[in-house]
């Protein structure tokens, strides 16, 4: 069922709202969201809508993983907006026999992992976008979850 490969995965774990809002990378192999938000429900002592973690967030990545033919020693980098939320979706993936689970953090980081798990070479280029590109279009595998 798994077969042996040394390719790596880059995969964008933020928030649905997030990729939205804010794009993603080019580089990532797929959007499958740690943790999903209920805008239908208002949580008036955290003062934000109520959140839960993914529960289909193992089944995709595992589905991810056999579709591209890798295995669970393949070099999996998570793309997180938090470290909470990064260590976690790590922590998941670990518990199920991953190996090699990295976390990237913050917008601005995401560039030397997600590229070296694409392969792709990107040049520098100054400010907010430093050495990678940003993008809203969805071209890319999209993960879900199980309400």
């Amino acid at each position: 069922m798994w077969k042996s490969s040394n390719r790596s995965l880059c995969i964008d774990v933020r928030r649905s709202v997030e990729v939205l809002l804010l794009g993603s990378l080019d580089t990532v192999d797929a959007h499958i969201p740690y943790i999903a938000i209920d805008v239908d429900e208002w949580s008036e002592f955290m003062k934000s809508y109520r959140s839960q973690s993914n529960s289909a967030f193992l089944l995709r990545v595992d589905e991810l993983v056999i579709e591209r033919g890798l295995n669970r020693s393949t070099i999996v980098s998570l793309m997180a907006s938090s470290y909470h939320q990064g260590i976690m979706a790590a922590n998941v993936l670990s518990v199920a026999g991953y190996e090699n689970v990295a976390v990237e953090v913050g917008r601005k980081n995401h560039s030397a992992i997600c590229s070296a798990a694409s392969g792709k070479n990107q040049e520098s280029k100054d400010g907010y976008h430093a050495r990678y590109e940003w993008t809203n279009s969805m071209n890319r595998q999209v993960g879900g979850w199980v309400h």
